[in-house]
């Protein structure tokens, strides 16, 4: 038995994995969604909030794409006899200077605010304009006309909820924590996403077992980039999985 939870990134949605054709819970990620689900607490007590739901009596595995892969790292380390695995897409674990974290925190807060102040579909125009997105360019105008109606279909006050308790800035430093993490670790980075290449190659080597695939030509959205090597990632990690 191999249950399999995919969590999708920020402004995303369950939608996200629609190409992934396994058995598998796809779960709407907390602030997200027509009728988002904004639980009191801090990062870690949504994560256990959201581990009720998701984890079961038996071990699972966890895919996650940026913000999803960060909680399915955070859900690993709190619950790791009820974690088999985990896949994690342009992870990043944790912000390691305090300054740095004043200042992601800060950063976010201003995006909550400038959400709140002139809408969702100002917000995701400048989202999709962050450098982070620039290899989108390449992809078709199909599919980035059904990632943005999919980025509009939130609210936004759940995008800002998600700014202020799910950023980066909020999540705990991991990166001391990796060392001790018992399952397998599958990490996954685009080539041309330089920075989190360099994180997965770091992070990877904290791991004892784990594996690195930096995928050719793309960039921080792997499966939208590279939907097949993606599809074809998860797949071969969950089936080898398989008593």
């Amino acid at each position: 038995m191999c249950e399999l939870v995919l969590l999708h990134g920020f402004l995303g949605d369950a939608r996200y994995w629609d190409a992934v054709h396994l058995p598998a819970v796809r779960p709407t990620v907390a602030g997200h969604g027509p009728s988002p689900w904004c639980p009191e607490g801090n990062f870690s007590a949504v994560v256990e909030q959201a581990a009720q739901a998701l984890l079961f009596d038996h071990p699972v595995w966890l895919a996650g794409y940026s913000l999803g892969a960060r909680l399915a790292l955070a859900l690993a380390l709190a619950h790791p006899a009820r974690v088999a695995g985990v896949l994690l897409f342009s992870v990043n674990p944790g912000i390691e200077h305090d300054a740095d974290r004043r200042a992601r925190v800060a950063l976010d807060e201003a995006r909550a605010k400038d959400l709140e102040e002139q809408g969702l579909e100002a917000f995701v125009d400048t989202w999709e304009k962050l450098p982070l997105f620039a290899t989108q360019r390449a992809v078709s105008p199909e599919q980035l006309a059904v990632q943005r109606a999919r980025r509009m279909a939130h609210t936004t006050s759940g995008i800002a909820w998600a700014l202020r308790t799910l950023g980066l800035g909020q999540m705990p430093n991991f990166w001391p924590r990796l060392p001790r993490v018992a399952c397998p670790v599958v990490f996954v980075a685009g080539e041309l996403d330089v920075h989190f290449v360099e994180i997965a190659r770091r992070a990877s080597a904290l791991v004892s077992s784990s594996v690195l695939h930096v995928v050719a030509g793309v960039g921080h959205n792997v499966l939208l980039e590279a939907p097949q090597t993606a599809i074809d990632i998860i797949a071969k990690t969950i089936h080898e999985a398989r008593p």
